[in-house]
């Protein structure tokens, strides 16, 4: 659709819906007004939230805790890193 329609915005972000945040992509004219061409694969939209760009960007999920983890790290913190190491260590 953006390159039938150049004069559109792509928007990098995340929606709230159903099964919580969900990350996506959509469109904005130049009134500001949201065109997502695939806002129907969804049963209801709570909320389109534009990313930061100057936000660090997550590249994972925490095994211990589920907080995200950034700069390609296995786990969020030393904390949980003491944690889950103790707890597969449990299963030898």
């Amino acid at each position: 659709m953006k390159n039938s329609f150049p004069e559109l915005t792509k928007i990098r972000g995340y929606i709230l819906t159903e099964h919580g945040e969900q990350p996506h992509w959509w469109l904005v004219d130049s009134n500001g007004i949201i065109i997502d061409p695939t806002a129907t694969q969804f049963k209801a939209i709570g909320g389109y939230f534009p990313w930061d760009e100057s936000q660090p960007e997550p590249t994972g999920k925490c095994p211990n805790c589920s907080e995200l983890c950034y700069d390609y790290h296995t786990l969020c913190s030393e904390k949980c890193e003491i944690e889950y190491k103790a707890y597969v260590e449990g299963f030898k």
